[in-house]
């Protein structure tokens, strides 16, 4: 696979803080101009006496289900304080790579669809299509989609939610709103959640900032879809949330727009 050639391509970051380390190092040694504007902070939730002992049981799951890389690092700090060893009988799932990456780190292995990164994706997996009866718990931060476990108990599933974190838009991200987008006039924003794109669009709104000048990079298709009905047409699904595949597909994009 040849290098990407992003010289001159001004990319828009909007993790966490701290979670943009990596792509970020991909994307200028690429060529690319940088910036970041943390959009979502995670908070984990107080651990409550129910959250404690869904834990505590967790050998009582046929299986966990993990949705996004934040759920997987605070579920697995919880697990520590529980499990010195992890139980066993239980299938791992997550909603994408990236997650079950976090998961295979500390020794867990994870089903994850070997394409798409979303709840339909999931469901689409051969262990998810005869569940009757058994007991899936899904990690997951507070308000997630209820889609997943709606067609598990369609399916016959006794499902549960463990909410393991808030997101919450950082002080800094009003602040540093225009520098981000009015000064440094990003060509591409990468966002990776519904959520994010939810402050961000609220922060604009708030200071007046117009978003119609960049190509809004999303998760999914049903994301995207929401994102044009904001009246905004520059919106391009990711077909793959790893760092690798996103630098590839901006260098495509990058390569194309010059040409036009």
């Amino acid at each position: 696979m040849s290098r990407p050639d992003l010289a001159g391509l001004r990319v828009l970051l909007t993790r966490p803080q701290g979670q943009n380390d990596s792509l970020r190092a991909r994307l200028v040694e690429a060529g690319a101009q940088v910036r970041e504007l943390p959009l979502l902070e995670i908070e984990p939730l107080a651990e409550t006496p129910a959250l404690r002992q869904q834990i505590m049981n967790l050998d009582h799951y046929q299986m966990v289900v993990v949705v996004s890389p934040n759920a997987a690092r605070v579920a697995l700090d919880l697990i520590d304080r529980y499990w010195p060893q992890l139980p066993v009988g239980i299938d791992w799932l997550t909603v994408g790579k990236g997650t079950a990456k976090a998961l295979q780190d500390y020794g867990i292995a994870a089903l994850a669809p070997p394409e798409g990164h979303d709840s339909e994706a999931l469901l689409s997996l051969p262990r998810l299509q005869q569940v009757s009866g058994e007991k899936v718990l899904i990690l997951r931060g507070e308000g997630g989609r209820g889609f997943l476990a709606q067609t598990l108990r369609e399916r016959g599933a006794q499902v549960e939610f463990a909410e393991l974190y808030r997101r919450v838009v950082p002080a800094q991200s009003a602040q540093g709103l225009g520098a981000a987008v009015k000064d440094f006039d990003p060509q591409v924003i990468l966002l990776f959640s519904g959520s994010t794109f939810e402050h961000l669009w609220q922060l604009c709104q708030a200071q007046g900032v117009a978003l119609d000048r960049a190509s809004l990079w999303l998760p999914s298709q049903r994301v995207a879809d929401q994102v044009r009905a904001q009246g905004l047409e520059q919106v391009k699904p990711m077909l793959s949330l790893e760092d690798e595949a996103i630098v590839q597909a901006l260098g495509e994009w990058h390569h194309q727009v010059k040409r036009q």
